[in-house]
């Protein structure tokens, strides 16, 4: 309530604080574009015209989830050059590979032998780490690519 705000002395440093970074155009409140919230594409509306705008160049990455040993969503940094500074998701089949998978059957997650294994090797080494992507080709609209880890 508006009565507790009033009394609380850290509500109360917490409102001049905002009011400052507001006033002096900082954090959320900012003019540049490194400075505002970021833009989020959860998928990539036309597919082919974003590999040829992108396809076959290094983008920086992070590793967002691995889905079996051959299929990983990342999140793609900001491109270089491109204006909206976008992050984009993708889903990325790795080229030249080819692991056990699941599917579901009956409502139920079924595993082939050793998925979870190839599963669990992947993502001991790229989750949640940045990451160099190139996309190579694309398949049924999903891309295929090389993911490059830095060590």
């Amino acid at each position: 309530s508006q009565a507790m705000i009033d009394k609380s002395t850290t509500m109360q440093t917490l409102i001049e604080l905002e009011e400052k970074a507001k006033a002096e155009h900082k954090g959320v409140w900012s003019e540049s574009p490194s400075g505002n919230p970021r833009t989020v594409a959860w998928s990539v509306e036309d597919p082919t015209t974003f590999f040829e705008t992108h396809g076959r160049k290094p983008l920086r990455a992070v590793v967002e989830f691995v889905r079996d040993g051959n299929a990983m969503q990342v999140q793609l940094m900001p491109i270089e050059g491109d204006e909206s500074n976008t992050y984009y998701n993708l889903m990325i089949l790795l080229s030249g590979i080819k692991t056990p998978g699941s599917k579901m059957i009956d409502n139920a997650r079924v595993y082939d032998p050793f998925a979870q294994d190839a599963q669990f090797f992947v993502e001991s080494r790229l989750l949640q780490r940045d990451v160099t992507v190139i996309l190579e080709s694309l398949s049924n609209q999903m891309f295929v690519g090389s993911v490059m880890h830095p060590n």
